[in-house]
């Protein structure tokens, strides 16, 4: 058996408007902070990108290596 519910303007409850009040706050609030994390990991992942090209022959090999030739200074055909 399934129960039903009443809800209607003479049962609904008085504190609804608060309640609607409270929830939207709190999705406000979860968005904002969600924004500032997401802008925070953006500026992080720029930082290491800057870092990164910043370095004289920037590579992803695990190993060292020496450098022969840098090619951002041979000629442009």
């Amino acid at each position: 058996m399934s129960k039903q519910v009443d809800i209607s303007p003479a049962t609904a409850s008085p504190t609804w408007p608060m309640d609607f009040v409270r929830e939207a706050w709190a999705y406000g609030l979860d968005a904002v902070q969600r924004q500032i994390l997401f802008f925070d990991v953006m500026a992080q992942r720029t930082e290491a990108s800057e870092q990164h090209a910043a370095k004289e022959a920037p590579h992803v090999l695990k190993f060292d290596c020496e450098l022969c030739v840098d090619g951002r200074k041979l000629p442009h055909p």
